[in-house]
């Protein structure tokens, strides 16, 4: 006798079920009918298990699913003498669509900029009531760190800068509850399969339309952390650098001709791409230099704490460390010019001030160099180019644009009905047929009789 294939709910023995599942991060659908004497039998948000049974045995789950809609109706069938029997037409769905359309945010707690966030805490935070799976991430990066994930909006969007930020393709396993990160764009945690001819109902339609795959080029900085280093910065401190606290003396008693200028220029100097780990953070810094040579005296470096204590102002240059990626730098101005008795004669002496201190400031930053430029390619020329500073490593990044790449690759559509096999297609699932490769874009199942319908993408090289 043959073997009989059937969908069910939880072995309840429902009638015409069906389903349909998309290849993205989207609710599977489906419903079913039942007929029980129970005037309860269901009720709106109850949770049950899709699954494959063969002659009537449970065979494999398909996804656990919720009720969304229930419509009872009161039948002429009886049970038995004066039972009345109520038919149900029941809507269902799995939950991904509920959890992902929640509004979330991540805050402060997710950005690091000296360790950096380890991947696994970030993923099961974005997957929420699903289990997050980043080893095959882990695999091949055991030690990324992301810097910064502070986000606020829908979890699909988060799980959207998630996959950027790993490199990778999310797919959902929807009857263990998990979602899966793989580095490729088809889902790499399931095996091809191969669909001999005696497998396929005709008739298989394919639809052969061609469209331009351009390359992909990606640019960005990479939102990590680098092991901690010493990094060498570089300054040239010219008129518009400077802020002025100055004074005027006539050196000769006619103010018409010199004047000697004393007091301080300030400039603020930032180096954002290093974060400054010295404690105190004015021991971060070091090697300074003016012009490419040592100053004698050297120049003193105070942090804000150890500058509020001065009582004197310094006599030369100074430096003070305001914070983790920011200088205060101090030259002591003294020195003769001409300048006129007008009304303008203080901006005169400004400009002179600043004038007098032009110079190249150098230094070394004891600290995280987290921000590395990457420009990455895929594919064949020409590239559309596009820019994003999610990708947590380089490698990161040009996972990102293999999987943009890899996916325009598959192009022409496919219908194939599958003849009785007792086989779970997914969407995302790479099946091979006749001489070419195809991803399963969506997956239609009904029962009884039960069928399968596939939606395919086939991969043009």
């Amino acid at each position: 006798m043959a073997t009989r294939y059937t969908l069910d709910v939880d072995g309840i023995g429902a009638e015409s079920v069906s389903y349909t599942e998309t290849n993205a991060i989207v609710p599977l659908t489906g419903r079913f009918t039942y007929i029980s004497s129970d005037p309860d039998a269901f009720t709106i948000g109850d949770d049950m298990i899709l699954g494959l049974y063969t002659d009537g045995v449970f065979t494999s789950a398909i996804s656990q699913v919720f009720l969304r809609t229930v419509t009872k109706t009161e039948t002429d069938a009886k049970f038995s003498a004066g039972v009345k029997a109520y038919r149900y037409d029941v809507d269902f769905e799995c939950d991904v669509g509920f959890v992902m359309e929640q509004v979330v945010s991540f805050g402060s707690t997710y950005f690091d900029a000296d360790t950096g966030l380890e991947i696994a805490p970030v993923a099961t935070a974005v997957c929420e009531t699903y289990i997050a799976d980043v080893s095959d991430i882990i695999a091949l990066e055991p030690d990324m760190r992301i810097r910064d994930f502070q986000f606020m909006g829908k979890r699909y969007e988060a799980l959207a800068k998630l996959e950027r930020t790993l490199g990778a393709k999310a797919y959902i396993d929807r009857d263990s509850l998990e979602i899966r990160f793989v580095p490729t764009y088809y889902d790499s945690g399931i095996t091809p399969t191969t669909v001999s001819s005696s497998a396929v109902l005709s008739p298989f339609s394919e639809e052969k339309t061609v469209r331009l795959n351009t390359g992909v080029a990606i640019r960005g900085e990479t939102n990590t952390v680098s092991q901690v280093t010493t990094v060498s910065k570089a300054y040239r401190l010219g008129p518009d650098s400077w802020s002025v606290f100055v004074n005027r003396a006539d050196l000769d008693g006619d103010p018409s001709n010199n004047s000697l200028i004393t007091g301080l220029v300030r400039a603020t100097i930032s180096h954002p791409d290093v974060y400054n780990l010295g404690s105190p953070l004015s021991a971060g810094i070091s090697n300074v230099q003016i012009d490419g040579a040592t100053p004698t005296p050297s120049i003193t470096i105070y942090d804000e704490t150890t500058a509020a204590e001065l009582t004197d102002e310094p006599e030369n240059d100074f430096m003070i460390v305001l914070d983790e990626t920011s200088i205060d730098f101090y030259r002591v101005v003294s020195g003769a010019a001409n300048v006129p008795t007008m009304t303008w004669a203080e901006a005169v002496v400004a400009r002179k001030a600043k004038e007098m201190e032009l110079c190249t400031l150098s230094f070394d930053v004891y600290g995280n160099n987290f921000r590395k430029y990457f420009y990455v390619v895929s594919g064949s020329a020409p590239y559309e180019e596009m820019e994003t500073n999610d990708p947590a490593s380089t490698e990161a990044a040009q996972r990102c644009a293999n999987i943009i790449s890899e996916g325009r690759g598959f192009q022409f559509s496919a219908r194939m009905y599958m003849v009785d096999s007792g086989t779970v297609y997914r969407p995302g699932q790479l099946i091979t047929y006749g001489d070419g490769t195809y991803l399963i874009d969506e997956v239609t199942c009904q029962s009884h009789p039960y069928s399968v319908v596939l939606k395919l993408l086939k991969k043009v090289t």
